[in-house]
């Protein structure tokens, strides 16, 4: 090595210098510590033999600072201060020192020119001497245990020592047992070493037992290593010995940390297939029912289905559509294989969770079927039903960017084979805001049209708030006498960020439209979250639909929609119209609907558009109308009171079944009718004239009747024939009414209660007729007409007779029901033409 140094302050030198060691970096490698331990006896199991331990280490090197008992602080290349065991020296190098037990020799101090730098260290030789003792303890506080022996031993480690003690069975002497017949037995808890079980040792020697436990944190030259764990184990002469392991995840109570893992033997979320998991801690099976519910009937609908997360184990209820048996939902088999859509069928019919370009789809795991009717134009079709419902999120630690997806898909299979379904979509199309859209599938190479309905919200009134950006459309595609519906709602929770500026665009749009309020361009956009899944809906199930035509040419077009709402600011009666008018060519005609909107002005007084008590309801305090100042309304006032209704329907039962019932018709003079409960279900045979009785207790003790009259049965063979039953039901029902309150709108804005009487029947004072329950306001008083003619007695016809004809003038049946209210006439209602069909009231013969 070549040292450079200064000369003289003024010039620069150097010397070749050969390092022992090998030379490192510009500067000579250390000398490497080197450490041996020597015992005299044949180790630290030999308790019948005095023996000593010589330790010695060379070259071995304390840096400054604190660790465990040792402190090290450098002032100068040739002063240091050590401190050993609470016991502290200045040291110098080529000197000895003694610390307890320890001889120290300093043959070198490293020091930097920062007096507290951690680079400052001390090279040092140890050796000491140690031997087996009686009793236990330092040299001056030996334990006064006679029978137990203090055992030194080298090892674990080179040039490592330890210290174990053991109870002589007949007695210590001179530094060893006293040595008789010994019969010495020993039991491992956990069979041996087994390093992440916490295990302990049990040994008898003739009778005295002794215990060691597995144990975390192994000092080694007085420094302690938490990760080390002291595991005590059984040798093949009956004794326990001790082992240092060092454990790689870390040591807990007497045993290592196992690095966590977790398998799955169904890979996933599999509600069709049984699935074992196994953690660290135990292996647990797919189980039928739910953790929440002890019930049978959670048993039997069901799935606890187990996965794997991160090396962690989770779990998902879902619902099994045809039950649950043996930790699998039981697979419903469609009625038929129908040749076409059949694996869209089959994954409606056992839906689970999937994955689409690295997404994963999550299921409610319920397949739907159904039996029922579709109507096109005035012609009724029998079909077999299938439905699932999936949702989506993004994997995004940014929750408040996270996007989110759902799609419910319906799929209806029409029996008739030749029927035009294109004529169905027409049907839902032709009077909605609706767009064709053509996907091209590159590996069929062929295009599929598919309809798109928007459902998306007035971004001026989300029922979410500021913090959703929330999108829901309806879709429609056909495959011959297959037809898909698929309802989709996707979204994105907005940043605070993201929603100022969204505030901020929204209120530039309301100026512009106060400005002029032309119309836009009607999106139709789909996430592409539906959009992947709805892209394998379509491969498995392509479609058949044709883009329409222009008027009287072979060409075709695509609708493209101009929509404008007015007014653009809501109005006080609380609705506006959105007018969309279709420029692409296609020649639909504009469609108005009606909108629902709180007013943004209001001249008088905000109440709910839909009354009712529940003011808590946010759809009752968010959806409101304006009404003028004075006019008079009624409110409730919280008190509920029951009330029996009797009602009358007339309906029309199609043939088919659904979660409710199942109609069969034998013939035009029979029907079998079948009503699901909750644990049974009702048969009823359905003759025409006459009625039956139906008590089902899931009706509850709400309903104190429920009949029902067969008019007539309408039945017939001929293919697409539509079958029904015509009938009538008749129902009584206690029902919950809300009691009323007379109200007014106030000059400030504020509805308030209509004003009477007050308790020592003191008329109330009043400025306008609307401010009394009675209607009349006169000389600063709230007249009590209906009290007061009550009291006329003698004169009381006449007087109501004028009061009624000066309060209305004009109006004869306002007189009439002016004097009826007054007097306490009833006025006689026109009976009911017999033969009509449903909708009013009436009793049950």
């Amino acid at each position: 090595m070549q040292e450079f140094f200064c000369k003289d302050k003024t010039t620069v030198n150097y010397e070749k210098y050969t390092c022992p060691y090998g030379c490192s970096d510009g500067a000579c490698i250390e000398e490497k510590p080197i450490s041996s331990c020597i015992e005299s006896d044949n180790g630290p199991e030999d308790y019948y033999k005095y023996g000593t331990i010589l330790v010695n280490r060379t070259n071995y090197k304390i840096s400054q600072g604190s660790s465990g008992d040792v402190k090290l602080v450098v002032s100068s290349p040739t002063t240091a201060s050590l401190t050993i065991n609470g016991e502290s020296k200045q040291v110098q190098p080529g000197n000895n020192y003694v610390f307890g037990e320890l001889n120290i020799y300093v043959s070198k101090i490293n020091y930097v020119a920062v007096a507290n730098s951690t680079t400052n260290s001390i090279i040092i030789n140890i050796n000491f001497k140690s031997e087996d003792k009686c009793g236990y303890g330092n040299d001056d506080q030996i334990s006064s245990n006679a029978n137990q022996l203090s055992e030194k031993g080298c090892g674990p480690g080179e040039g490592n020592s330890q210290e174990r003690t053991f109870i002589c069975p007949n007695g210590c002497s001179n530094g060893a047992c006293i040595n008789q017949t010994i019969i010495t037995t020993c039991t491992d808890s956990d069979n041996g070493l087994n390093y992440y079980v916490k295990g302990k040792t049990l040994t008898k020697t003739n009778g005295i037992e002794k215990i060691n436990e597995d144990n975390c944190g192994v000092y080694i030259d007085n420094i302690n290593h938490p990760n080390m764990l002291s595991e005590w184990y059984c040798t093949d002469k009956n004794t326990a010995y001790h082992y240092e392991y060092e454990c790689s995840n870390g040591c807990s109570n007497g045993a290592c940390i196992k690095e966590p893992y977790c398998t799955d033997s169904d890979n996933g979320k599999k509600f069709y297939e049984l699935g074992t998991v196994c953690t660290n801690e135990r292996c647990i099976n797919d189980t039928c029912g739910s953790p929440y519910d002890n019930s049978n009937k959670s048993s039997e609908e069901y799935l606890t289905e187990y996965y794997c997360e991160n090396n962690q184990a989770g779990y998902r209820v879902a619902t099994c559509g045809s039950g649950c048996n043996n930790g699998v939902c039981t697979k419903t088999v469609p009625v038929q294989n129908y040749g076409v859509c059949q694996d869209l069928i089959n994954q409606l019919a056992n839906p689970e969770d999937t994955e689409i370009y690295g997404q994963n789809y999550e299921s409610d795991g319920y397949g739907r079927e159904e039996n029922g009717t579709i109507q096109i134009n005035d012609k009724e079709y029998n079909y077999r039903g299938y439905s699932g419902f999936w949702n989506s999120r993004t994997n995004n630690d940014n929750n408040a960017e996270q996007e989110y997806g759902s799609i419910w898909l319906n799929l209806m299979v029409v029996d008739n084979r030749d029927v035009d379904l294109s004529n169905w979509i027409k049907q839902r199309t032709d009077y909605n805001i609706c767009k064709e859209e053509s996907y091209w599938d590159y590996e069929t190479n062929k295009e599929n049209v598919i309809y798109i309905c928007s459902w998306s919200y007035d971004k001026t009134a989300n029922p979410y708030g500021n913090s959703y950006n929330d999108n829901s459309a309806e879709i429609f595609w056909v495959d011959k006498n297959v037809l898909v519906t698929a309802h989709v709602y996707s979204g994105k929770q907005l940043s605070e960020t993201q929603i100022l500026q969204l505030s901020q665009k929204r209120i530039n749009e309301v100026i512009d439209d106060l400005k002029d309020n032309s119309a836009k361009y009607k999106e139709f956009s789909i996430s592409y979250l539906n959009r992947n899944f709805l892209d394998q809906a379509i491969k498995k199930c392509p479609s058949t639909l044709s883009l329409p035509l222009i008027n009287g040419t072979n060409e075709t077009c695509k609708t493209y929609w101009e929509c404008k709402i007015e007014p653009a600011v809501c109005p006080e009666y609380g609705y506006q119209k959105r007018i969309c008018v279709d420029y692409g060519g296609c020649s639909k005609q504009p469609i108005e609907e009606q909108i629902y909107c709180s007013p943004g002005i209001c001249s008088g007084c905000y109440v709910p558009r839909w009354i009712s008590y529940d003011s808590g309801n946010k759809n009752n305090i968010m959806d409101n109308i304006c009404i003028p100042y004075g006019t008079r309304i009624e409110q409730p006032t919280g008190n509920i009171q029951k009330e029996l209704v009797e009602n009358t329907d007339r309906d029309q039962l199609p043939v088919g079944e659904d979660h409710n019932y199942k109609l069969e018709i034998i013939s035009e003079n029979e029907a079998k009718l079948s009503l699901y409960g909750t644990n049974e279900n009702y048969s009823y045979t359905l003759i025409p004239g006459e009625k039956i009785d139906i008590k089902i207790p899931d009706y509850g003790p709400e309903m104190e009747s429920f009949v029902l009259y067969t008019n007539n049965i309408t039945y017939s063979n001929e293919s697409g024939a539509k079958n029904y039953v015509d009938v009538t039901l008749y129902s009584k029902q206690w029902v919950n009414k809300y009691e009323q309150m007379g109200a007014y709108c106030n000059y400030d804005g504020i509805v308030q209660r209509q004003k009477t009487v007050d308790s020592q029947g003191n008329w109330a004072k009043c400025q306008n007729n609307y401010e009394c329950e009675s209607n009349v306001c006169s000389s600063g008083e709230c007249i009590e007409v209906t009290k007061m003619i009550q009291n006329a007695k003698g004169y009381k016809s006449t007087f109501v007779k004028i009061f009624c004809k000066l309060a209305h003038v004009f109006s004869i049946e306002n007189y009439n029901q002016c004097v009826s209210d007054r007097l306490g006439i009833q006025t006689p209602t026109p009976i009911p033409s017999s033969g009509g069909s449903g909708g009013g009231s009436s009793g049950v013969a």
